[in-house]
C-alpha cells in the first residue's frame, strides 16, 4: 500500500526594495513541504498569471525552495506536483 501525502506550498511575494524607482515585476518564492513538515526537492511548481494565463514552471531545490522571477505584478494560481503525491493548488494575489 502506497501512502499519499499532500504537498503544502508556502508562498511569499518578494519585491525589490527601491524608494527611487517604480517596480514593475515581482518574485514569487516559497517552500514545498509534505504533511509532516519535511521539505520536498524535485517538485514542479507552476505559477499561472490569472489575468493573462501566462505560466512558468520551476523545480524545487534540495531544501524544497523555489523562486519564480521576474513576474508581472498581479494574481497567480500556483500548482505543486510530484509523483506519488496529490497535486496541490492555491491562489495568491497582490495589488500594485
Amino acid at each position: 500500500m502506497t501512502k499519499r501525502f499532500s504537498l503544502a506550498v508556502a508562498i511569499m511575494f518578494m519585491f525589490p526594495l527601491s524608494s527611487t524607482a517604480q517596480v514593475s515585476t515581482a518574485t514569487l518564492q516559497g517552500t514545498v513541504k509534505d504533511q509532516t513538515g519535511a521539505s520536498l526537492p524535485g517538485v514542479t511548481v507552476t505559477v499561472i498569471h490569472t489575468e493573462t494565463g501566462a505560466s512558468r514552471n520551476v523545480v524545487t531545490d534540495a531544501g524544497g525552495r523555489y523562486v519564480a522571477a521576474p513576474l508581472p505584478i498581479g494574481g497567480y494560481d500556483v500548482r505543486a506536483e510530484l509523483s506519488g503525491f496529490r497535486t496541490r493548488c492555491g491562489a495568491e494575489s497582490r495589488s500594485p
